[in-house]
């Protein structure tokens, strides 16, 4: 995840990311949790903004076409598949890692 995670963070109105393989029936995709920055992104992306206010769906289009750059240098089965826009950063333990077990609770009873 690490060598995913570092291109997604390059990306200037994300804050972080997490990278992880949501269960497909009987495989793995590669997903991605991806917090942006509000004030990154009205400073870098002004076109996603409406009505003062972040519009995700065209934040949300965007990151795709970032996300289809990203694939292109990467293997097939390494190619981001779907990932999660948030703006609430994740939980981190007291050195500033992702505590990515609390993540994935997180992220799978969001999903329920």
């Amino acid at each position: 995840p690490e060598e995913i995670e570092l291109l997604l963070n390059r990306l200037p109105y994300l804050s972080e990311s997490m990278v992880f393989g949501w269960e497909k029936g009987d495989d793995y995709i590669v997903s991605a949790k991806l917090v942006y920055d509000e004030e990154l992104v009205r400073e870098m992306v002004p076109e996603c903004i409406k009505n003062s206010k972040i519009d995700e769906s065209l934040l949300r289009a965007r990151i795709e076409g970032d996300i289809e750059q990203i694939n292109r240098s990467l293997p097939a089965y390494k190619h981001i598949r779907r990932f999660i826009l948030s703006d609430i950063p994740t939980v981190k333990t007291t050195t500033a890692k992702i505590k990515r077990h609390e993540e994935m609770q997180t992220i799978t009873s969001d999903e329920v």
